[in-house]
């Protein structure tokens, strides 16, 4: 029985160069922009109580979400010339600056609820 007869392929078929890393490149994006929303909807919300905390959060928010687009942006780069030439992967900056933007909008958030009771 050969592969193809038994249903597996042969990992060297499967891979396909800048398929994975256009992939992981677009699901960045989407978290980048989801948290973004987030954090702009979270800042409307605290300009309600008060414009300065609303203003704060959206600019911090902006700098964090512009600093994650270009690092992803270097990423992809890096990660397709490593994938090609075999070398390991890119650093973990990125997902650093998203948890930044994560614990920013939990911080905020919980602010907000704290500052409404």
């Amino acid at each position: 029985m050969t592969s193809s007869e038994s249903g597996r392929s042969d990992p060297a078929e499967i891979w396909d160069e800048g398929l994975q890393n256009e992939r992981t490149s677009l699901a960045w994006t989407r978290s980048i922009l989801s948290c973004f929303g987030c954090a702009l909807l979270l800042a409307r919300l605290a300009a309600n109580t008060s414009w300065i905390l609303g203003a704060s959060l959206a600019f911090a928010a902006l700098a964090l979400a512009l600093a994650a687009v270009q690092v992803s942006a270097r990423r992809y780069r890096k990660a397709a010339s490593a994938l090609s030439a075999g070398q390991p992967l890119p650093d973990g900056t990125l997902p650093a600056i998203i948890v930044a933007l994560v614990l920013l909008i939990g911080v905020a958030a919980a602010v907000l609820i704290l500052v409404q009771l």
